[in-house]
């Protein structure tokens, strides 16, 4: 609709697309341009097309021939859909079934945009049946990987051999195995007290100059009150709570309701010191442990 607006407005139009250098228009979920609206939409990037080819050109109009295209480029239409395909695909082979549903889907691009089909690039996508190796099942009961050092490279060694079911002298890594690496990298994170793969990088941090917090300690607002939230780290004789939040999660609810439940740590009766942490407090190193010791000391 934007655009429409534009073609019809000749100040704006002329003024818009004066000395342009457009290089591509991208057309989304190109599957829905049928009947009324694709016939609509197919106009108008033909009238963009002609507005464009007519527009003022009085920047640098001379240009050698070796920079023609780069000042002058040529209109590159792209269609994105993730479900557009050929209808006429029953009893063919996969590389026909290939071969028909690129034919469909440039003639009807072409019809779109006015494209040559011959210059059209398709870029679609094979359904590939996924076979879940038999070392991948899960025990059929839960295993307890015992207690580790999580800053100790054999002990998580010996921990995820537990945990995967394989021979502790094993010589591959058996967080390798097919569809085991990522659930037995956060059942050893768990084990260990630690929520992410953030927070294990905070600990490690922490450890190497010697500062050494409780994990996963449950909070209340008083002492001996039902906890109301589980700090990541936390130095308890000291009220000192700190949260490593990463980016991803910590947004929208998620960040409302942790912003309300801090609010309440820092405001109870004594309150509690809140420190929240993110991935870029990493770089500060020992001068960011330092303030914690001074914290848990003072």
């Amino acid at each position: 609709m934007m655009l429409e607006y534009l073609l019809v407005r000749p100040a704006d139009r002329d003024g818009i697309f004066a000395n342009h250098r457009c290089r591509y228009l991208v057309l989304d979920e190109i599957h829905t341009y049928r009947g009324t609206l694709g016939a609509n939409i197919a106009l108008l990037v033909r009238r963009l097309q002609a507005h464009l080819r007519r527009a003022r050109q009085d920047w640098l109009p001379q240009v050698p021939e070796t920079e023609h295209a780069r000042r002058y480029p040529a209109l590159v239409p792209v269609g994105t859909s993730a479900t557009i395909k050929s209808l006429a695909v029953a009893g063919l082979s996969p590389e026909e079934t290939r071969r028909q549903r690129d034919e469909d889907v440039q003639g009807f691009f072409a019809r779109l945009t006015g494209a040559d089909p011959a210059t059209i690039r398709v870029f679609g996508e094979d359904v590939e049946e996924i076979t879940i190796p038999a070392e991948a099942a899960y025990p059929p009961r839960p295993t307890d990987p015992g207690h580790f050092d999580p800053a100790d490279p054999e002990g998580v060694r010996l921990a995820l051999c537990r945990l995967a079911g394989v021979p502790a002298n094993v010589t591959a890594d058996p967080g390798r195995r097919p569809g085991r690496a990522r659930p037995l990298a956060r059942s050893l994170l768990h084990a260990a007290g630690i929520g992410s793969p953030l927070e294990l990088k905070f600990l490690h941090l922490f450890e190497a100059h010697g500062f050494h917090p409780a994990k996963q300690v449950p909070i209340a607002l008083t002492p001996g009150g039902r906890p109301i939230t589980v700090a990541d780290f936390a130095v308890p004789e000291r009220r000192l709570a700190i949260y490593v939040d990463g980016a991803s999660v910590h947004v929208g609810t998620n960040l409302r309701r942790d912003r309300l439940i801090r609010q309440r740590l820092a405001s109870a009766s004594p309150p509690w010191r809140v420190v929240e942490l993110r991935a870029r407090d990493l770089g500060e190193g020992a001068g960011l442990v330092a303030r914690f010791q001074d914290a848990a000391i003072g």
